[in-house]
């Protein structure tokens, strides 16, 4: 197994509660240990399909912890996206917008006005900037219970499958 011990690698500052940045930099510099795992590859290692979870109800979780209280970061976070594809259309970078399979029990439990919020931003970024593409997986059928670790996360056996469906889809545009 492949372990980049470099603090810069695994600090996400501004993504994770100040719990979890504690616990972290606790266990790299105390304990010489991390919670990311992943192979030379950068396959993640622990969402193992040998593990078996409870989906129904981790997926019903999951999306309880990504419902946000109040679209009081929306415009913010519309016009740093809006920055990010600029910047990356003025380097001729083509952007890839997508949102990943989820889980029938994670999909059922988020809210329907944030969701909606989200994909029709998305959708919006594309046809806004003809650099930038999207694709919505979230309910993709091809995706089904053994492909998932969890609800809201792919084991090792569906993030292959979207890899090829992503690098077919690439190919195709």
């Amino acid at each position: 197994m492949y372990r980049d011990n470099q603090l810069f690698n695994h600090a996400e500052l501004l993504t994770n509660k100040l719990e979890v940045n504690l616990r972290r930099l606790y266990s790299h510099y105390l304990k010489n240990q991390n919670d990311i795992h992943c192979n030379q590859l950068g396959w993640g290692v622990d969402y193992s399909s040998k593990i078996l979870r409870d989906l129904e109800k981790s997926g019903s979780l999951a999306a309880a912890r990504h419902s946000v209280k109040s679209d009081a970061h929306l415009a913010e976070n519309i016009a740093l996206l809006n920055e990010m594809i600029s910047f990356a259309t003025q380097r001729n970078i083509r952007v890839i917008l997508f949102t990943s399979p989820a889980y029938s029990s994670y999909v059922s439990h988020l809210n329907k006005i944030q969701l909606n919020k989200t994909l029709a931003i998305a959708r919006s970024m594309s046809k806004h900037h003809p650099k930038t593409r999207y694709i919505n997986l979230l309910q993709d059928t091809s995706f089904h219970k053994s492909d998932f670790y969890d609800g809201d996360h792919l084991n090792e056996i569906g993030a292959k499958k979207l890899s090829l469906k992503l690098r077919s889809w690439l190919q195709s545009i």
